[in-house]
């Protein structure tokens, strides 16, 4: 099945629309595909001519449909050095929200209730979330970085029909589904016309469960190998040069990934995720007066 008939597919099973025009304003899809679609799961016995979804298609809708989420602890990068700044830091937090708790509301309104947060040696700033939404935390990995292969590999077993995503992101929009149909990962396009050169990595993927042992092999052959296992978890979704799974395009306004503070302070400059402005500047002041001898 193409992209384009499981994202018809799930629109006719999740609106009851018996309307081409209205699967065309749904799917984003022009009318010619959509019909071209609607014909193609016509006859694989997944719809019925007036648009009813078959108990065959009803079965295909289940048998992928989002069960969990992994959500890796992730913060952006600092340009001071972190001893400086740890003292002051709290989790990620933009618009007056932390990025991890809206993520958490998101994922819970598509009724995706069983959620794992991977943490690193901060853990103790996560340990609140596990009374507040009933998620669990996974701690003692050992596994370095929490964004990493490694860490993403002890939960291996997890991965079927699953979310994947960095706590660094802010979405605007809810980019999650009560049914997903496909394994994808999220990029994200800085302009309304898109252009493959300009399109950037998110940190955000969901695996169906026939993909997820393919990946989760993949996964574990690449945490397994030292000078691999701390790289960023999304080296995993790629099969060499090329990604193993659909890539999935997300407007701008509609997620944002802050992979370091200057991106944060560009986005919300009273977050009070941000380094203190005046420490920021000293810090560098005596890095460049050190670097240089004078002091």
């Amino acid at each position: 099945m193409s992209v384009a008939q499981a994202e018809v597919l799930k629109q006719i099973y999740l609106t009851r629309s018996k309307s081409l025009a209205d699967l065309v304003k749904l799917s984003k899809l022009s009318l010619g595909k959509v019909k071209d679609c609607v014909a193609e799961l016509i006859r694989q016995g997944l719809v019925t001519e007036n648009l009813c979804v078959t108990e065959a298609g009803r079965k295909l809708m289940e048998f992928s449909r989002p069960q969990k989420a992994v959500i890796m602890a992730t913060e952006p990068s600092l340009s001071v050095p972190e001893s400086t700044f740890d003292q002051q830091r709290d989790l990620l937090e933009a618009k007056g929200q932390r990025t991890v708790e809206r993520l958490i509301k998101q994922l819970q309104e598509k009724n995706i209730t069983k959620i794992v947060i991977i943490a690193d040696s901060k853990v103790e700033k996560y340990r609140y979330l596990k009374k507040k939404f009933q998620v669990e935390l996974a701690t003692d990995l050992d596994t370095g970085h929490a964004d990493s292969l490694a860490a993403l590999a002890a939960l291996n077993e997890q991965l079927e029909n699953c979310y994947l995503i960095s706590s660094n992101l802010y979405c605007a929009a809810v980019p999650f589904s009560e049914y997903e149909l496909y394994s994808w990962y999220g990029l994200r396009s800085p302009n309304r016309q898109v252009r493959q050169e300009e399109l950037e990595a998110l940190g955000l993927a969901y695996l169906t469960k026939d993909d997820a042992e393919t990946i989760r092999l993949r996964l574990i052959r690449l945490a397994n190998d030292p000078q691999q296992a701390q790289l960023r978890w999304e080296t995993c979704l790629m099969d060499g040069q090329q990604a193993s799974v659909n890539l999935k395009i997300f407007p701008a306004q509609s997620i944002v990934r802050f992979n370091s503070y200057r991106e944060l302070r560009k986005f919300d400059p009273g977050s009070r995720s941000l380094p203190n402005k005046a420490l920021e500047i000293g810090v560098k002041l005596k890095s460049f007066l050190t670097e240089k001898h004078f002091v």
